[in-house]
């Protein structure tokens, strides 16, 4: 997809920035353009079914068993996006979190705790992961402006 003949700007990143006494903390945020590995690995779960008489098997969405799998994979998920969105920060590594093992995504919570960083820094990071892969009121309504403002290519 072009618009105006020009390729689309990707580069797209925000930063957050810890203060530190020797050197501040710098997180790259990107957003995730690729769930692939994500949806290969934690697929959607999927509801039992619940036979009532006199009608069609449906799908049982109050199953307890199903509740917990959705909460697993909601948890899952938001883990796999605070992860990928700081993958480009520059010098970070983690220590029990691999890409490829689910079950070890959580833990960045304990990582982030165990290199001292406080609820609020934790939060702070989660939080520009989040805005930077959703779209919110704040930053449809600073485009509008940038673009009515003319600070955008007008389409005629």
């Amino acid at each position: 997809m072009k618009f105006f003949d020009a390729p689309v700007d990707t580069d797209i990143h925000d930063f957050v920035v810890l203060p530190r006494p020797k050197a501040n903390l710098v997180f790259k945020v990107v957003p995730v353009t690729d769930f692939s590995l994500f949806d290969s690995i934690c697929p959607l779960p999927k509801p039992g079914f619940i036979q009532r008489k006199g009608k069609a098997a449906e799908p049982d969405l109050e199953e307890p068993g199903f509740k917990v799998k959705q909460m697993e994979y909601a948890t899952k998920r938001l883990s796999f996006i605070v992860i990928k969105s700081l993958e480009q920060t520059d010098g970070l590594t983690w220590d029990t979190v691999v890409m490829d093992k689910p079950e070890t995504w959580s833990n960045y919570m304990t990582e982030f705790k165990d290199a001292r960083l406080n609820d609020s820094e934790i939060k702070l990071i989660i939080e520009a992961c989040l805005q930077i892969n959703g779209l919110d009121d704040a930053k449809i309504k600073a485009a509008r402006e940038d673009f009515l403002a003319g600070r955008t290519t007008q389409l005629n």
